[in-house]
């Protein structure tokens, strides 16, 4: 097991359920048998519709490491597997494109239980090679910051910040710019709608986004806000790669140190741009359970707490979960690295086991929280705590974001954001990706800003120090 005493790499918790989140761990086996390197040990507990997920966090970045020195910081290697990647990529969604609800209902039991098998294949070798980037950045993030503290120890976090920064739109970006365009053309959105069926879904829930969604977001958008942001999201790229020129040219930065800042920058890019893929799998995946669900009359809560082994089971043989009260009570997965192999854990024996490595004792009148800055800035702000969509409708515009760690759903609440500030992550972290593309401040990996601090507390973000101040 993971030693709770040592220095401990955490991502949640979030919202997570374990159909959704079972791939993952499982294709930590699958990434080993590829790529010869995977994960450290690592532990996942997953109660009342949330996810943690713990590694050691020495063992973990000596991984990435590892990952990041064999496929991403040699760009032929590099190249390959993103080529292989892609591919997979490719045909995981035209097989999602064309199997719709309908289609399902009109399979025979062994059609769907082929159609189940034929798909998983897919995600499979989509988390294979996908994992990748996930396992590279935290080694990517650690070389490059100890060349940069030995070289330029006075401007480290500017220099970090800026040689890290993905040079390419994220998803979010184009899907955002393409609305915009939409609002200045006044054409209708349905077409964009049923591109982007998938963006409000996550590892905790899935969910069609409406046309509703995209025509309340579109409104609240003046012609003259559209114009600029329209200006902001197409000059986004260039303007990075000018702050890179400039800040090489400023401190005269190393051929190595840049070339590694570079690697970093697309493996950060390749990792974001795979997520929305991945909310098109979990749409497929709640398809199946679905259909599964009418045929064999287990609810879709229960559903909720299978792993694709067990949908399969249930489809070809009719086999249900046993015990499956235990798994509404807590649920551990867990990779054992030495082997490349997994144990699952369940009911009050995997509470007690997550209980070792969620016990931190908070200090209430602690005035400062001290993190790493992953976007500068200052600004000052009431705090508002998020843990969860279902919260997200009572975020305020220019609230400052605390929350344990932030995911792709989360970036309704941060487009409205002063400043983000979350228990955990890292340069590399999914809320230090967003804040810089918003242009917003960014503290993470405070450990205890969600404790320490309560809705309404009035702030000082200083994101040029990496303290959040109460005032």
């Amino acid at each position: 097991m993971i030693n709770p005493k040592n220095k401990l790499w955490k991502w949640g918790p979030i919202d997570g359920q374990v159909l959704y989140i079972d791939n993952f761990m499982e294709q930590m086996i699958a990434c080993k048998n590829y790529n010869k390197i995977s994960w450290s040990d690592a532990l996942v507990h997953i109660k009342d519709g949330k996810v943690l997920f713990v590694s050691d966090y020495k063992k973990l970045y000596d991984c990435g490491e590892k990952m990041f020195k064999t496929y991403i910081l040699d760009e032929k290697r590099c190249k390959q597997v993103y080529e292989k990647w892609t591919k997979i990529k490719n045909s995981m969604v035209e097989f999602i494109t064309k199997t719709t609800a309908k289609k399902l209902y009109e399979m025979s039991s062994k059609e769907l239980v082929n159609a189940m098998k034929l798909f998983h294949k897919f995600y499979d070798d989509f988390w294979a090679y996908g994992l990748i980037p996930e396992i590279a950045n935290f080694g990517g993030e650690s070389i490059l910051k100890q060349a940069v503290e030995k070289n330029h120890p006075k401007n480290s976090i500017e220099i970090l910040e800026v040689l890290s920064a993905p040079e390419e739109l994220s998803f979010y970006q184009l899907e955002e710019l393409e609305l915009l365009k939409l609002k200045l053309e006044s054409k209708t959105l349905d077409k964009h709608a049923k591109k982007y069926f998938w963006l409000e879904n996550s590892y905790g829930r899935v969910k069609i986004a409406d046309i509703k969604l995209f025509e309340e977001r579109i409104n609240e958008v003046s012609i003259e806000k559209a114009k600029r942001k329209i200006d902001e999201i197409k000059s986004f790229p260039e303007r990075t790669k000018k702050k890179k020129e400039a800040a090489i040219k400023k401190y005269n930065i190393s051929p190595k140190t840049q070339l590694i800042g570079s690697r970093l920058s697309f493996s950060i890019w390749w990792q974001d741009y795979r997520k929305q893929f991945i909310f098109m799998a979990l749409h497929m995946t709640s398809l199946f359970a679905k259909e599964l669900e009418k045929r064999y009359k287990v609810s879709f809560g229960d559903l909720l707490l299978y792993s694709k082994q067990d949908l399969i089971k249930l489809g070809e043989k009719g086999i249900k979960v046993e015990k499956i009260k235990e798994r509404k009570e807590g649920f551990i997965s867990y990779y054992i690295a030495r082997k490349n192999s997994g144990k699952n854990y369940y009911g009050k024996e995997a509470n007690a086991i997550a209980e070792r490595y969620t016990t931190i004792k908070v200090d209430l009148n602690l005035k400062e929280i001290k993190g790493m800055v992953v976007s500068k800035g200052k600004v000052k702000g009431k705090v508002k705590i998020l843990s969860g969509a279902r919260h997200f409708d009572s975020f305020r515009e220019g609230e400052i974001l605390v929350t344990a760690m932030t995911s792709p759903e989360f970036v309704v609440a941060m487009r409205k954001a002063k400043a983000i500030v979350t228990d955990e992550g890292g340069m590399t972290c999914h809320a230090a990706i967003v804040a810089r593309e918003l242009g917003i401040p960014c503290i993470v990996g405070t450990k205890i800003a969600t404790r320490a601090l309560k809705d309404g507390d009035l702030v000082e973000v200083d994101a040029n120090k990496g303290v959040v101040r109460k005032l």
